[in-house]
């Protein structure tokens, strides 16, 4: 077996120090607004996940002096996923944790530190982690393990090349995450708040929509079951104007695209990922279709996804656990989706759940019983469709260029951790993409 080109030493030997976050009850703690709280399910590989953030005050805060974090530490999920690590953004420059492992790096580069532990997720965690129903990676596993120490300046360069990838993976989240809240907010603009029509009424000019669209909007409203709505629009029951659970052909056996619940997303409309596997009982669904969580805690959480990657024809499947929303013919693919993400819709969905404690569903009939207002021109929805695709399409392409970018930085970790791969070389196959 041929040598390591750098000295292996035990983790807790190279940098400053490691414990571990707050252990213990939290709910009562948290805040709408203060000292941010980072919990395992924002600790994604490499990256910090803002979603579902929670926040505590200053003076549970300064309670916890151990789990105090600050930007350049690096975080370790211990249960779940354990070993999962990410380094401390500069955004969170004063933050607190749960229960998770806390590497101070010292003199060690932080995200060489966080690539690495990432990297023995699937190999070196896996033999440190204990417990025999719940595993979990613990402190003294943390100190324990065996890691690569080239000097500082290696270290940077492994980071700095290896971060390029990471960096523009993290602009590309951004950048979805902007597309999306632009779909959503034309959505509630023109269906919801009816800005078009109050405009028009007002005799001013309605910035962010554009003219040719305001000109399929009346100027005035008139009263309806739901309050005012625009002039010579219809009320309408969700299961008129969309499918619910719409008929799709793929016989059990059949090798398909699957989407479990674990992945679906709780924000942005890409899935996190996609596997092949034998289609078994579960929902059918297509390109154009939305996926939307009934079950609790999903539900709740926003669990919600737009198909937009099947190649043509192609049929997935996946969980019963979630319905299947799609556009009828007379209305554009993506008004489903922003439906679905819409607040009035899920808080809707929220209420009619029903069944025992911990396992609430909603079913389709309720789902299909909520009522909106709608245009009876046709002409409307199809300059609402041409308006608002193209947010879910640029999406789409930094969610298909982000998943490229983390396919070339997994096949350049190991490599460059085990010294068999030059910096130089890796830097040329990162400029080649970015």
């Amino acid at each position: 077996m041929a040598l390591h080109p750098w000295p292996i030493k035990k983790l807790g030997d190279v940098v400053a120090g490691i414990t571990v976050g707050h252990v213990g009850p939290m709910t009562t703690e948290y805040r709408p607004s203060g000292i941010p709280f980072l919990r395992s399910q924002n600790v994604r590989r490499l990256r910090i996940d803002p979603e579902g953030l929670c926040h505590i005050g200053e003076e549970f805060h300064a309670k916890l002096s151990k789990s105090r974090l600050k930007p350049g530490d690096v975080v370790v999920v211990r249960t779940g996923e354990p070993g999962t690590a990410a380094v401390v953004p500069g955004w969170l420059e004063d933050a607190n944790c749960a229960d998770l492992v806390i590497i101070r790096p010292g003199n060690s580069n932080p995200r060489f530190i966080a690539y690495f532990i990432n990297s023995a997720t699937n190999g070196k965690i896996a033999d440190v982690v204990v417990g025999a129903v719940q595993q979990h990676f613990n402190v003294g596993a943390a100190r324990e393990l065996l890691i690569p120490t080239p000097c500082r300046k290696i270290q940077d360069g492994i980071a700095e090349v290896l971060g390029a990838l990471d960096d523009k993976i993290e602009l590309n989240q951004r950048m979805k995450r902007t597309l999306e809240e632009l779909g959503s907010a034309s959505f509630s603009s023109w269906f919801v708040d009816f800005d078009p029509v109050m405009a028009k009424r007002d005799g001013r000019k309605l910035i962010g929509v554009p003219q040719w669209a305001v000109e399929h909007f009346p100027n005035h409203f008139e009263e309806c079951e739901l309050g005012p709505i625009p002039q010579g629009w219809r009320v309408t029951r969700v299961d008129e104007a969309f499918e619910l659970n719409p008929k799709r052909e793929l016989p059990r056996g059949q090798i398909a695209p699957y989407l479990e619940m674990a992945v679906l997303p709780t924000t942005g409309h890409s899935p996190e990922g996609w596997v092949r596997r034998a289609a078994g009982s579960g929902m059918r669904f297509s390109n154009g279709d939305t996926l939307m969580a009934r079950i609790t805690p999903c539900l709740e959480n926003g669990k919600t996804a737009f198909v937009d990657v099947l190649e043509a024809g192609e049929v997935g499947w996946g969980s019963t656990e979630y319905i299947v929303i799609r556009s009828r013919l007379a209305m554009p693919l993506v008004p489903s989706y922003l439906l679905a993400r819409s607040d009035d819709f899920r808080a809707f969905a929220i209420q009619g759940m029903t069944g025992s404690s911990g396992r609430q569903r909603v079913g389709a009939d309720v789902l299909g019983s909520y009522k909106l207002p709608l245009p009876s021109d046709p002409r409307l929805l199809e300059a609402f469709g041409t308006f608002v695709e193209p947010f879910l399409n640029m999406a789409r392409a930094n969610s298909t260029e982000s998943r490229t970018l983390v396919e070339l930085r997994d096949a350049l970790l190991g490599p460059l951790l085990s010294g068999e791969l030059t910096i130089k070389a890796a830097e040329q196959a990162v400029g080649a993409v970015l």
